[in-house]
């Protein structure tokens, strides 16, 4: 059989270390194979998602840095992230 790999979120955490809070999420992700037994294996793992993201770029002739912000796409995470995102954080 092959290795199947699962994600569980754990929790979702809102830190208020500014003005505006970030969300961290803690997942786990087990790797399992019944046919294997030194299988299965976990892993934990957390990432934070910020309101903003910013990009600084250099300009080739001046290498002056100019810097902008962007609202963070989370449109990728799982959706009850998506739904803690949507309420920290609701549309203006």
């Amino acid at each position: 059989m092959a290795v199947t790999k699962t994600s569980k979120i754990e929790s979702i955490h809102i830190h208020y270390w500014d003005t505006v809070p970030t969300v961290e999420v803690m997942t786990l992700y087990t790797w399992d194979d019944p046919n294997d037994q030194q299988l299965p294996i976990t892993n934990r793992s957390s990432h934070s998602i910020n309101k903003m993201t910013s990009t600084t770029t250099y300009s080739s002739e001046t290498g002056e840095a100019q810097t902008s912000e962007a609202l963070t796409d989370y449109s990728d995470q799982d959706p009850k992230v998506i739904a803690v995102c949507d309420l920290v954080w609701p549309s203006e």
